[in-house]
């Protein structure tokens, strides 16, 4: 599952509505050199949705 990676790889957690993406399939290749912006930007074009960060640690 995608948001495992991010959460092994950049230490950051999910919310979201999962009726939203229950029919959503995606193919994505996972560089876990790039900063996390730059993955999410790329992952949320591919499936058409957009992200906020929220919390206190932004760092990317």
């Amino acid at each position: 599952m995608i948001s495992d990676d991010f959460t092994a790889t950049y230490n950051v957690f999910f919310s979201y509505e999962k009726a939203m993406i229950d029919d959503v399939k995606v193919e994505f290749e996972f560089d876990k050199d790039e900063p996390l912006n730059s993955a999410m930007d790329k992952l949320m074009r591919i499936v058409d949705l957009g992200y906020e960060f929220i919390g206190e640690n932004r760092t990317l």
